[in-house]
């Protein structure tokens, strides 16, 4: 009786946990996903931004973070649908930065701490394709600064 027991624990925990693996992203055929991983920051990150730009000129932002104002660990996946973009826009010249927030507080703010709060660079510029996953990673630390590579 108590092996039956323990079995049906077993495959109730399994049933329970075989959800909570990450499966890969994959964008609909009308969007175009950016996925950034942060896994090499060492400091703690709460609040990821995003700041795209269509030829330099900015478009909009995006913000990541976990609501119960906990470390963010990543990774962030940011998706831009065309309503994101002015209609009948040049999709040619589209590059973003990242902004990473080390402020718990920034969350639920409309802003970080100054000096918890660093951007990096903006990619170099590529063609939005929709149905596509980018795939770029910061790296570096909040007193060195971030580095945004492409993965």
């Amino acid at each position: 009786m108590k092996k039956a027991v323990l079995l049906l624990a077993i495959s109730f925990l399994l049933t329970l946990f075989s959800g909570c693996v990450q499966k890969e992203v994959l964008p609909e055929e009308d969007e175009m996903i950016v996925e950034v991983d942060i896994s090499e920051i060492s400091d703690p990150v709460y609040r990821l931004d995003i700041s795209y730009f269509l030829d330099d000129e900015l478009m909009g932002g995006m913000a990541v973070s976990n609501t119960d104002t906990t470390e963010y660990k990543g990774p962030a996946y940011f998706a831009f649908l065309p309503e994101n973009f002015p209609e009948n826009g040049n999709l040619e010249n589209f590059s973003f930065k990242i902004t990473v927030s080390g402020d718990k507080n920034g969350i639920n703010e409309l802003f970080s701490s100054a000096e918890l709060m660093v951007s990096t660079e903006a990619c170099e510029q590529f063609k939005v394709e929709y149905g596509k996953l980018y795939h770029y990673k910061v790296t570096g630390s909040f007193e060195k600064g971030f580095t945004l590579e492409k993965n």
